[in-house]
């Protein structure tokens, strides 16, 4: 389950996982964990941050705060 925020419909935050080679996942696994190199900020909706978050558990928060700020309360103010 993602990051949800009341009354925001059809938005649902997501970190997604940046492996080694580039993919993006949100499949965590024993050897997606060993290939992480960072973490992305995306939404159910299309809407994906360009930045990339460091492997840490601080970085997946950031990621999971840049989701809220950028994405999440633009969308609840164009309301």
């Amino acid at each position: 389950m993602g990051t949800l925020i009341e009354d925001l419909d059809d938005h649902e935050g997501y970190v997604l996982w940046r492996l080694a080679d580039g993919t993006l996942t949100a499949a965590w696994t024993n050897d997606h964990r060993r290939q992480l190199t960072g973490y992305v900020a995306d939404c159910e909706c299309g809407w994906r941050s360009h930045r990339e978050h460091p492997p840490t558990d601080q970085g997946e928060e950031a990621a999971r705060q840049e989701w809220v700020r950028e994405h999440a309360i633009v969308e609840l103010a164009a309301k």
